[in-house]
């Protein structure tokens, strides 16, 4: 082989062998020291699980390679670092790996102040920009003061004077209102006075007329009077007529039915016989009548004539002849 073949460095897991006790010293050099810098350890590339068979266990914390218990003690970039120049000089001792792993705490170190300078820098930044903000804000609150303050001024001016104005308005309506009242009050009382007026006008008219009236009633009531009173004859009249009438017209049928007895009578007499009753007729009453009855021998009135005076009630339904008559003129009171 040739000698650059010779000077072929060893693989990683020869390397490994090599560089533990190295390693295990360095790490109780270093732990301390770099776990107050870093406290925890990558998670990606170390962890305290028992999964892996074939990582390295050290100090309780398993890793798969050199470089990744390099990487779970620096930072990662410094990490990268690191597992490179172990990569690239597995034979160097443990000096120039302690010179390796402090170049990465302080490269570590100066990028914390960087960013912390960054920060502190951004911090003040933002601080004189919000100050400015601050100071513009209150300058522009300082130039706007005096303009609010006229404007409300100009607002309680305007307030006072709407105000003055609407008490100007109520004074105004409420004047308003009492000449309204007054017109109301003034028109009632005109109304009134009309009224009275016109109840003077009719109670004068009224009491002009009533004598007027008085005479006109009392010639309607004489007039009244006297129709009423016409009617009466009238109707008195109509009923003497009608009864005399009547009466004209009984007397006639009882002068005749008279006449037929008499003449009875007469032939009965003439034949020697008596008749048993005898009625005598008032001439101008035929319902007062007087009876005479003549008893017979044989009788315990032993011939002996018997006088009765009958009066028939006007509502009587008198038809004669009744018994036998005869001559009214022969009537005796």
């Amino acid at each position: 082989m040739p000698p650059a073949a010779a000077a072929t460095p060893p693989t990683t897991a020869a390397a490994m062998k090599r560089l533990n006790p190295i390693l295990l010293l360095l790490l109780l050099l270093l732990l301390p020291s770099v776990l107050g810098v870093n406290g925890t350890a990558p998670r990606n590339l170390c962890s305290s699980s028992s999964s892996s068979s074939s990582s390295s266990n050290i100090g309780g914390i398993r890793c798969r390679s050199l470089s990744g218990f390099a990487a779970a003690l620096l930072p990662p970039v410094a990490a990268a670092k690191a597992a490179a120049a172990a990569a690239a000089a597995p034979r160097t001792d443990a000096a120039a790996l302690l010179l390796s792993l402090r170049g990465g705490q302080q490269q570590q170190q100066q990028q914390q102040e960087q960013q912390q300078q960054q920060q502190q820098q951004q911090q003040q930044e933002e601080q004189r920009e919000d100050g400015q903000l601050l100071e513009v804000e209150r300058q522009q609150q300082t130039e706007e003061q005096p303009l609010q303050q006229e404007q409300q001024q100009l607002q309680q001016e305007q307030q006072k004077q709407q105000q003055e104005k609407q008490q100007l308005q109520d004074e105004q309506q409420q004047l308003q209102d009492e000449q309204q009242q007054l017109q109301d009050e003034q028109q009632q009382l005109q109304q009134e006075q009309q009224q009275q007026q016109l109840e003077q006008e009719q109670q004068q008219l009224q009491q002009e007329q009533r004598p007027q009236q008085q005479q006109q009633q009392q010639e309607q009531q004489q007039q009244q009077q006297q129709e009423q009173q016409q009617q009466q004859q009238q109707q008195q009249q109509q009923e003497e007529e009608e009864n005399i009438r009547l009466r004209e017209l009984l007397l006639l049928s009882v002068q005749s039915e008279l006449r037929l007895v008499q003449q009875q009578q007469q032939q009965q007499l003439a034949a020697g016989e008596r008749p048993l009753v005898t009625v005598y007729v008032h001439p101008r009453n035929i319902r007062h009548w007087r009876v005479l009855l003549h008893a017979p021998s044989s009788s315990i009135y032993k011939g002996d004539t018997l006088q009765l005076a009958v009066s028939f009630p006007d509502d009587y339904p008198l038809s004669p002849p009744v018994v036998f008559f005869l001559d009214p003129s022969k009537y005796i009171n």
